[in-house]
């Protein structure tokens, strides 16, 4: 996407969230990777106020089975080459449901990735069940 190559080439070593599923997807993950940078998969989730059309591909939302949720973050771990973990982007009602976050936690501790809550909502359920 414009202005990626530029934000990678900068000589700071950055941690580079990269939404998957998209055209640039691949290309952008390779590119960070090669100038050393870390590289992280940017999920998209359903927020509270916005509408789901506005969601990128794979997304997960609350509406999923239990079976849909694991096969779509797993996807999307796949999809991003060389990341060593996972944020949420939008997400405010996903990171506030316990069902919906423990499979995706399940799927991030299963590829040996980190998540980082960018807390979204004061009502995560995240930190509280990675202490579980």
């Amino acid at each position: 996407m414009k202005g990626t190559e530029e934000m990678i080439k900068l000589p700071v070593k950055l941690t580079v969230a990269i939404i998957p599923f998209m055209p640039s997807t691949k290309e952008d993950a390779e590119l960070a990777s090669q100038y050393g940078h870390e590289v992280i998969v940017h999920l998209p989730m359903e927020s509270k106020k916005g509408k789901k059309s506005w969601l990128d591909p794979g997304a997960i939302t609350t509406d999923l089975s239990n079976k849909e949720i694991h096969k779509r973050v797993e996807a999307a771990v796949k999809d991003v080459p060389h990341a060593v973990g996972m944020i949420h982007h939008m997400g405010s009602k996903v990171t506030q449901d316990e069902r919906v976050m423990k499979i995706v936690l399940e799927v991030c501790k299963e590829n040996g990735l980190f998540y980082l809550d960018s807390k979204t909502t004061g009502k995560s359920v995240v930190s509280k069940l990675l202490t579980k």
